[in-house]
């Protein structure tokens, strides 16, 4: 199931390459900042197994996606108490 993102910002960075994703390879950009994420040196990174790396760099995604969702709920909290306060609610 796909949702959309509220509030989505378009930056102009592509991270995303399409073409290696049909290739079934991963951007160098996400393979980085997974080995950084894992704190693994990029050398050592390079030794790993494929599915290894497929897997830490699944465990980075999903943890920024986390952090995203937490974001989204602290901004939306905080929206709604400044309304309360606005509207002289407590």
């Amino acid at each position: 199931m796909e949702v959309p993102i509220r509030g989505q910002v378009r930056t102009g960075i592509l991270i995303w390459d399409s073409r290696a994703e049909y290739l079934g390879l991963m951007p160098e950009y996400i393979e980085r900042e997974a080995a950084r994420f894992a704190i693994i040196n990029w050398a050592e990174w390079q030794s790993w197994e494929y599915m290894d790396k497929v897997k830490a760099a699944a465990h980075y995604l999903i943890n920024l996606q986390i952090g995203h969702h937490q974001q989204d709920a602290i901004a939306r909290e905080e929206n709604r108490r400044a309304n309360e306060q606005r509207n002289g609610k407590r």
